[in-house]
Formats: structure tokens, C-alpha cells, sequence
């Protein structure tokens, strides 16, 4: 027969029940809670996958709370270079490149000019490219091997970052 003792410890009410202890503990919303743990996984949801590892002390506020489980909101400063706003960028091999289109050979001559002697890329896309990227200072975006028409993905994919190619002639 399996025995319940309720114990209570300063003012936290503990179960245990067989030698495993469950804490009965309801924290309200906006509490602020810390890990008690030398290291605890942060997760998606319950059992869910794992985002992450929190260190023993880690604060954070408690915005649900489940029999087994606590939502919680974490605050912090993270490197800003460490980040990206495309979940695509994090699937590995993708590129991201920037372009301007101009409607003939005289016109991306003088943009090719301009750009060499030091113009920022993303100024001149606004000002003189006629491509839908050209509000986005000719922001491309992310984008796969096989994603673009093929003399174009060699082009970008021969660049240095940072580095401008030579006129590619598109239909």
C-alpha cells in the first residue's frame, strides 16, 4: 500500500509519494521565479522541444501555471549579430544577396560607376532600380541554391561579402 505524507516545510506544501516529491505549489501570474537546478531545459510547450538551457538562477516571470508545468517569459540582452528575423537563415546553405535593375546597358554602366567610386548599394537600388526589391534597397532577402535563374545564382554565388559583380544581362 503506497502512502501520501503531507509535509510542510516554512511554507511550501509538499507531496511525496514514494520517494518522489511533487510541489504543489500554485504560482500566480507575474511572479518572479529563478531555477533551482543546476541547469534546466527551456522548452516549446510541455514535453515539448527544447529551446534552450537555463542556469541555475536564471530569472524569469511566470505567465502560467499547469500541474506540471509553468510558462514562463525570460528578459535578457542577446549579441545583436547573433540574430536573424528569417527562420530560412537558419536552415544552412542560404544566401542573401542585394540588386538593381536597370532597363539598358548606358544606365548600369553609370550605376556600376557609382557604386565603385563608393555609393551606398542600398541608396542607389532606391533611386534608380525599376525591380520590385528596389523599396528594400534592393534587398533580396534569403534564398537556396536554385532559387534564382542560373547566370544570375553564379554570379551571387562567386560574390565575396560585400563585393559588387560585374552587369549581368537578364530577359
Amino acid at each position: 500500500m503506497k502512502s501520501r505524507i503531507l509535509l510542510t516545510v516554512g511554507f511550501t506544501l509538499v507531496a511525496v509519494t514514494c520517494g518522489v516529491a511533487f510541489s504543489l505549489i500554485d504560482y500566480q501570474r507575474g511572479t518572479e521565479v529563478y531555477v533551482k537546478a543546476a541547469s534546466e531545459n527551456l522548452r516549446s510547450g510541455p514535453d515539448g522541444e527544447i529551446l534552450g538551457s537555463l542556469n541555475k538562477g536564471t530569472s524569469m516571470v511566470v505567465l502560467e501555471d499547469s500541474p506540471k508545468w509553468v510558462k514562463v517569459r525570460l528578459e535578457g540582452w542577446i549579441w545583436k549579430a547573433s540574430l536573424t528575423d528569417s527562420k530560412l537563415a537558419l536552415a544552412g546553405n542560404v544566401y542573401r544577396a542585394l540588386q538593381i535593375i536597370v532597363k539598358d546597358r548606358a544606365t548600369a554602366d553609370k550605376v556600376l560607376r557609382r557604386l565603385r567610386a563608393g555609393e551606398d548599394f542600398e541608396n542607389v537600388a532606391r533611386e534608380v532600380s525599376i525591380g520590385p526589391a528596389a523599396k528594400r534597397g534592393g534587398d533580396l532577402g534569403y534564398f537556396k541554391k536554385g532559387d534564382f535563374k542560373p547566370e544570375l545564382e553564379t554570379a551571387i554565388l562567386n560574390l565575396k561579402p560585400g563585393q559588387i559583380s560585374e552587369i549581368i544581362q537578364t530577359e
